[in-house]
């Protein structure tokens, strides 16, 4: 999903090779049929993780409980915020945004709940505030994580009550407002820590959705990339560029840490490099799969990788996280090198208490079991002891 484009969950990694086989009809029709199917939302995307992620959100779009969006920062949380609005009976009224980590922790208060004249300096007149703004429609509040603590209990009272009091006003206010929250953060890290009221995120998280990142939506990756160099190509160009076949083993080469924000950036930047030629590797800054950097074979230069920030404290478990990477080597592979080891090391920690492990490395549990399966840690399954996740041993 980009930052204005489609989202998902996991689809099982594949190498890039297997996933680029010539398709029954061209990459511009597939982003084309892509798009149509979701235009309403602007979300493109054909793998399964999206359909399976749409089809929860339509559901959740017919009642009015909060909803959580998770994932890594560039998914499209917004936008998925923006799908659940569309397609629901709230539609026809407004979508309010507000980026809990974008505003001074001293102005959040008057840009929530508004403010009358002379509730503070410079009040000069009354203000109406996002949730009131809001009110028959949504309001989204992005990166929750970041909400001030002495505010939450202020929100958590309107979840409970749907009324307001502006700042400095004694009046109650009935309001209908959908809340949808979104964070890239550990939220459950935040509670253990202080930092997030235990109860807020009981009324907020009613509802979950996560996203995935977009390594693991295969080859929307490409459909992504064909739908940005059409939007983004000049008004006079004859036919949007191309992308060469090496560009395409690039992109899904490519470990994509920002995730479709960066893509979004690196399609822009590339149809300015290239000047209506078609697109290679080279205007994209990405490196070619098999060239000279991105052979792992046999390693001709091992180095040691020392995760030294995990702290551990059983003894048995070592000091800290080390991997031994061959080069030359993709940041691709050495990422997943990387991942694997500090999640076997956080089980091997923990004792495989699944809950301890997700927040000791800062992801939901949701996506460790995901993680766990995908770098084949355990044959067994998962089972889940009251509220704490275990493997089986």
């Amino acid at each position: 999903m980009s930052e204005d484009h489609g989202a998902p969950l996991a689809a099982p990694a594949r190498r890039w090779s297997d996933r680029l086989g010539d398709p029954p009809t061209s990459l511009f029709q597939q982003t084309k049929v892509a798009y149509k199917n979701t235009q309403k939302s602007n979300i493109v995307g054909e793998s399964d993780a999206l359909k399976s992620v749409l089809e929860q959100a339509r559901l959740f779009a017919q009642c009015d409980a909060p909803v959580l969006i998770t994932g890594e920062s560039g998914t499209g949380k917004e936008l998925l915020a923006k799908y659940i609005h569309r397609h629901s009976p709230m539609a026809s009224g407004p979508f309010v945004d507000l980026n809990c980590a974008g505003i001074p922790a001293t102005l959040i208060s008057s840009e929530l709940f508004g403010h009358e004249r002379g509730a503070f300096t410079h009040a000069v007149q009354r203000r109406v505030g996002r949730i009131e703004a809001a009110d028959r429609g949504t309001l989204f509040l992005d990166e929750i994580g970041d909400m001030p603590v002495d505010l939450q209990p202020f929100l958590l009272r309107f979840l409970e009550e749907r009324q307001i009091q502006r700042v400095g006003g004694q009046q109650s206010i009935d309001l209908n407002v959908r809340i949808i929250a979104a964070t890239n953060q550990n939220l459950d890290g935040h509670v253990e820590a202080s930092r997030f009221r235990q109860d807020l995120l009981f009324r907020l998280n009613v509802l979950s959705l996560e996203l995935p990142p977009l390594r693991e939506r295969g080859s929307d990756v490409l459909l992504l990339a064909v739908h940005a160099l059409s939007h983004w190509s000049r008004p006079g160009d004859l036919c949007t560029p191309q992308l060469t076949d090496a560009a395409k083993a690039a992109l899904m080469a490519h470990h994509w840490p920002g995730n479709v924000r960066e893509l979004m950036g690196r399609m822009r930047r590339a149809l300015v490099l290239a000047q209506g030629q078609p697109i290679t590797p080279e205007h994209l800054r990405l490196q070619v799969p098999g060239g000279p950097l991105e052979d792992c074979g046999q390693p001709s230069s091992p180095q040691r990788v020392h995760g030294g920030g995990c702290d551990a404290k059983d003894s048995r478990a070592g000091t800290g996280v080390q991997v031994e990477i061959p080069l030359p080597c993709t940041l691709g592979r050495a990422h997943a090198e990387v991942e694997r080891a500090v999640i076997s090391f956080a089980m091997q920690r923990r004792r495989n208490n699944l809950s301890a492990v997700a927040r000791d490395i800062g992801i939901s549990r949701g996506t460790l079991y995901k993680l766990i399966k995908h770098y084949s840690l355990t044959n067994d399954d998962v089972q889940t002891n009251g509220d704490v996740g275990r493997l089986k041993t």
